[in-house]
């Protein structure tokens, strides 16, 4: 303890409860993976409480503004009309229509071939994924707070995130892909 001057062990857990001093209702933040395999995208009973008793629900981007979300698709390509073909080597480039086309049946690879390349090692990440059913613990949250007609917003906008990725060089994130 604190008179021999270790620290408390930092408990396992995703659900904090933030309050103190000056804040009169307590706020939650919970630490989650977009993508999990839907056996592990499982609501804990604590979790279920808090968002049956809380007053509005934040995600990272408001989930629930499909029209929000549609929009920013025209900020998932690559700015002057480039193309994976044009921050590829060759080689590169082939590589990763061949694991698309074999790997991937939606969307077809045509469709990716302007988007950023960190949304295309998002797709393949998630594709990699050793399950078959795939689930997202916001998805989950989100189905969760409209049982009790919760408000929903996002700290960020999805176009705010997508232009994000412009400020890594297309030719870095071609690398991590």
């Amino acid at each position: 303890g604190p008179a021999t001057g270790q620290t408390a062990p930092t408990p396992h857990t995703l659900l904090w409860r933030i309050s103190g001093k000056h804040i009169t209702h307590p706020s939650y933040l919970f630490g989650t993976m977009h993508v999990l395999c839907a056996n592990d995208a499982v609501l804990s009973d604590s979790l279920k409480s808090v968002i049956r008793r809380c007053d509005e629900i934040y995600f990272e981007i408001n989930l629930g503004d499909m029209m929000g979300m549609l929009n920013s698709m025209k900020y998932m390509r690559m700015a002057d009309g480039k193309t994976l073909a044009d921050v590829l080597k060759p080689d590169e480039y082939a590589r990763v229509k061949a694991y698309f086309e074999k790997n991937v049946p939606f969307p077809p690879f045509g469709m990716l071939e302007r988007f950023k390349p960190m949304l295309i090692s998002g797709i393949i990440e998630e594709q990699s994924m050793d399950c078959e059913t795939k689930d997202g613990m916001e998805m989950q949250i989100l189905s969760e707070s409209k049982a009790y007609d919760k408000p929903v917003d996002g700290l960020e906008t999805a176009q705010f995130q997508a232009t994000l990725f412009d400020s890594i060089p297309y030719s870095e994130q071609a690398k991590e892909l």
